[in-house]
């Protein structure tokens, strides 16, 4: 099938490759390149990268609906557009612009976790399991029809990174076999069920924010789906500290109210509303990143005062 691949971070690389082995793919369109760091210096997308290294011809339009962009995108006469997080809004003319339409790699079991974050939202949940949908774009957002889903169960601390690269390599598997049965005549779309369907929201740096009246088993989802941005943060004696390593304690030797640290037996503890937070790395507002130990070793104020708000 003659594809035009619409395709931006990482996760989007998998199906980048695997199409480029299997089918024909026409062009790649890709973000602007941006600044990033502190000095600010220009950074090509991921897919931009790759495409030249598979000698893939890219383009960068700042608006893919542009009529020049549109132009691009159909010269090649492609049977489908393909789009893995590229991140864009996608308006009518260029859904049309295929006989095949638009068809996009969600990372979740649609119609569960429709939006902005559906990876790091299964995880918060405490889904046992999500996966990879492919579907027909429509003008809503993650709401047409659906051609293929794979499931995969969500392991007990895997964090957003691990999950991420696993649904970017079982999308591409399956993104492949979907365009090779709708080639074939053998696969056909079906709609969502509108009942069935959950809406995720954009996430920022307020959310990682820890509740301790929460329990164990609730922050450590929410340190686990923040990874690694924004991350998870308390307060501590007007500081904020940034948690970045941690876990479910199983240690009996935590006891006090919520939010209470301590460190014994070589281990930082904080109660929570069941349970107790084993915290291994931390970084104090304006310094670098630590150890447990050297944490209490050198902020007995703190390993002192009541953490969170």
């Amino acid at each position: 099938m003659r594809v035009v691949f619409l395709g931006t971070p990482e996760f989007a690389l998998p199906s980048l490759n695997r199409l480029h082995k299997s089918h024909d793919v026409l062009l790649v369109v890709t973000r602007p390149s941006r600044p990033v760091g502190r000095r600010q210096v220009l950074a090509a997308p991921p897919v931009f990268d790759e495409a030249r290294r598979l000698g893939l011809e890219c383009i960068q339009p700042s608006d893919v609906n542009s009529a020049e962009a549109l132009e691009r995108i159909g010269a090649g006469s492609p049977d489908a557009v393909v789009a893995v997080a590229f991140g864009q809004l996608i308006r009518k003319p260029l859904l049309r612009l295929a006989p095949r339409g638009v068809l996009n790699l969600h990372p979740s079991l649609l119609p569960r976790h429709r939006g902005a974050s559906p990876i790091q939202t299964a995880i918060l949940c405490g889904d046992v399991e999500t996966g990879v949908t492919i579907m027909a774009m429509d003008r809503g957002l993650d709401t047409g029809p659906t051609f293929s889903r794979r499931a995969t169960p969500i392991h007990l601390d895997e964090t957003t990174p691990g999950l991420e690269r696993r649904l970017a390599q079982l999308g591409a598997d399956l993104l492949v076999e979907t365009l090779d049965s709708i080639a074939l005549g053998r696969l056909r779309s079906e709609p969502q069920d509108e009942a069935l369907a959950t809406m995720t929201e954009r996430l920022g740096r307020s959310d990682g924010e820890i509740d301790w009246d929460e329990p164990a088993v609730k922050i450590h989802r929410l340190w686990r789906a923040l990874q690694p941005w924004p991350g998870v943060h308390t307060f501590a004696g007007g500081r904020t500290l940034k948690i970045l390593e941690c876990a479910v304690s199983r240690s009996a030797d935590c006891r006090g109210p919520a939010g209470h640290p301590t460190y014994e037996g070589g281990k930082l503890l904080v109660v929570t509303g069941d349970g107790c937070i084993e915290v291994t790395h931390l970084q104090p507002e304006g310094r670098k990143a630590m150890s447990d130990r050297e944490f209490s070793l050198g902020y007995a104020a703190l390993m002192n005062a009541k953490w969170g708000r």
